[in-house]
């Protein structure tokens, strides 16, 4: 019965280990994938560009900075993007603000990074808001750009 049991867990290692290195997500949905690989130059918007219009190239990357402070509860989430076959999002993350020590101080902001990559020719609105997850109140910001694919 032991011998069955270390059989079964080395198994499933292996399938586990297999699995990974095929490509495997752990079973969670990442959603569809960029068809362009951006090549080109990054175009960088900040919350000021909120409600323009940017035109990028189907080699560049759109990159969207806006404040943030994460340990308010609050954070930027991706409403909507109108034309996913023209602008798709690829990342996110949170950057903290420099600091002269080059530690984080604890309840500082910082900056979310979104990086979206073009897939077609064509026009696209992306809008976005700033908001604690867990409550059903207006956000506390909201942005929003066109995007014009060349």
């Amino acid at each position: 019965m032991k011998i069955a049991s270390i059989i079964a867990v080395a198994l499933f290692g292996v399938g586990l280990v297999a699995g990974l290195a095929c490509g495997g997500d752990g079973g969670q949905a990442t959603g569809p994938t960029p068809t362009q690989t951006p090549t080109g130059q990054e175009v960088w918007v900040t919350e000021e560009d909120s409600g323009g219009t940017v035109t990028i190239g189907l080699d560049d990357s759109l990159i969207v900075a806006l404040d943030s402070n994460p340990t308010t509860g609050f954070s930027w989430a991706l409403v909507s993007i109108s034309n996913t076959s023209v602008v798709m999002n690829v990342s996110n993350e949170y950057i903290p603000n420099p600091t002269p020590t080059g530690e984080p101080i604890v309840g500082s902001g910082g900056e979310e990074i979104w990086t979206f990559a073009p897939q077609a020719a064509g026009t696209s609105t992306i809008e976005m808001m700033y908001a604690r997850p867990w409550e059903s109140v207006e956000p506390a910001a909201r942005f929003n750009i066109t995007v014009t694919v060349e």
